[in-house]
């Protein structure tokens, strides 16, 4: 009789194990449902590849130039567009504009909403009063991540070596969004330039948060480099419809406190 009950017992929690397995892949996969890994469409392959990171022309902390090594990964083919954004919010509601902690996010942070609502002329605006936190909780959301800084130099280069802007080497106002361009402020993502990967505005318009922490520059060569890790200043690459024609270069850096929110200042996102 005991060794029934014996077999019992061990038949009885062999079955609940396998109960409660169940619950959980079934949570997992209602999970992974909710926010899928899997990449958009709207994503550009940027293969795996060499380059020279700086520049010896260009500010102190573009140089010294060094060899940086990069896996290949995906960019968001545009910069993160309002309407996007506003579904982050509206999923999202400690990031909502009322309930922002002002640690992560200064009084700055979506100014130009009324609530969950953003002036509907820009939808398709890239999105800008964002902090580098909230651009970080973004793209988690979305399963992807920020560029580091280092991706963000390959793929805006487009391919190509010994260039200081998307096109080319010498600047052209007619092909980005730059503070002599006759619209003030942003624009429609997309209306100019497309680069050797196919991504657009990588200059001009909204300059972009990256993952990286602000730091100088080291000759020694990297592979795959991991974030620097500055937590009191974040890099901010690409130039926007503020800048003027030296720091819209491809290799031009700017530093940032990363809970700060400006009107020239957004984002787009890479999976790898």
């Amino acid at each position: 009789m005991k060794l029934k009950r014996f077999k019992k017992a061990i038949i009885a929690g062999l079955v609940a194990v396998l109960v409660i397995g169940g619950v959980l892949v079934n949570h997992i996969k209602s999970k992974r449902e909710e926010s899928p890994l899997t990449p958009p469409t709207n994503m550009m392959p940027i293969d795996q590849g060499a380059f020279r990171m700086g520049s010896e022309h260009g500010a102190l902390d573009e140089k010294p130039v060094h060899l940086v090594k990069l896996s290949s990964f995906l960019m968001d083919r545009d910069e993160v567009t309002y309407r996007e954004y506003q579904e982050f919010v509206e999923e999202c509601p400690e990031w909502r504009k009322e309930s922002v902690d002002l640690d992560f996010a200064d009084l700055n942070y979506l100014c130009d909403w009324d609530g969950l609502s953003f002036p509907s002329e820009k939808a398709e605006h890239p999105i800008v009063y964002i902090s580098w936190y909230a651009a970080r909780a973004y793209a988690e959301w979305m399963g992807k991540a920020l560029p580091s800084e280092a991706q963000w130099e390959y793929a805006s280069r487009g391919g190509f070596k010994n260039i200081d802007y998307p096109w080319g080497k010498d600047f052209k106002s007619h092909l980005t969004q730059w503070k002599e361009s006759d619209v003030r402020g942003t624009v429609k993502g997309g209306r100019y330039s497309i680069n050797g990967y196919g991504l657009q505005d990588v200059i001009g318009n909204a300059a972009e948060w990256t993952v990286d922490g602000y730091e100088m520059y080291m000759e020694d060569e990297q592979i795959d480099p991991s974030p620097s890790i500055n937590r009191h200043l974040k890099v901010i690459r690409g130039g926007s419809w503020k800048s003027d024609w030296e720091d819209l270069r491809v290799s031009a850096r700017r530093a940032c406190r990363p809970n700060v929110c400006l009107p020239d200042v957004g984002f787009r996102c890479v999976f790898n």
